[in-house]
């Protein structure tokens, strides 16, 4: 008897498994904006994003996603993150790579508004036809990162889901999976 309730709820659990939708691939872009608004600064990032193959520069997915501005700790790439990137966009996020202040002495003013520069660049590109991202963001933005989207934060007053990383509290603002940021998404 037990092995028969064993066997059902495997099949059962094995059953909800495929008919659970299957994560996006990962694809990306890299970027380069200049922000006429701050002396032509340049602000560089890569954006990862939902598509149907893993690859740089492929097509976005069918849908549309909320967009993740992330910022990386100082002195640390980006690419130290790749399991948030890759976790949010197999989700159905658009996640964008922040790659400026890495150095020693970086300008956190400087950092947060190129926070705030990204969410409202790429959500303004969602609405431009030559855009790959056309139509493919939902209007739902957030700023998260490695302490420096609190400053962020202050910039983007109606940004309603700041998430900030810290050793062993990864998503301490909604809980620790992507979904739990989905319901505080607000711009």
């Amino acid at each position: 008897m037990k092995q028969r309730i064993s066997v059902l709820f495997s099949f059962i659990f094995f059953t909800i498994s495929i008919l659970h939708a299957q994560p996006f691939s990962v694809a990306y872009q890299d970027a380069e904006y200049v922000d006429t608004e701050r002396a032509d600064r340049t602000v560089n990032a890569r954006i990862f994003y939902p598509s149907n193959q893993t690859g740089e520069a492929l097509p976005v997915a069918e849908g549309t996603f909320p967009l993740i501005v992330f910022a990386h700790g100082f002195v640390m790439p980006y690419t130290a993150y790749n399991l948030y990137w890759e976790s949010f966009v197999a989700e159905g996020y658009v996640v964008v790579m922040l790659d400026t202040e890495t150095g020693i002495s970086p300008s956190h003013q400087d950092y947060a508004l190129d926070m705030v520069f990204l969410v409202e660049k790429l959500q303004a590109e969602s609405l431009l036809e030559d855009s790959p991202f056309y139509q493919k963001l939902n209007g739902l933005s957030a700023v998260m990162g490695h302490l420096s989207q609190l400053l962020a934060r202050l910039q983007i007053g109606n940004c309603k889901a700041p998430a900030h990383i810290s050793l062993g509290h990864p998503f301490n603002l909604y809980g620790h999976k992507p979904q739990h940021l989905r319901n505080g998404l607000s711009v």
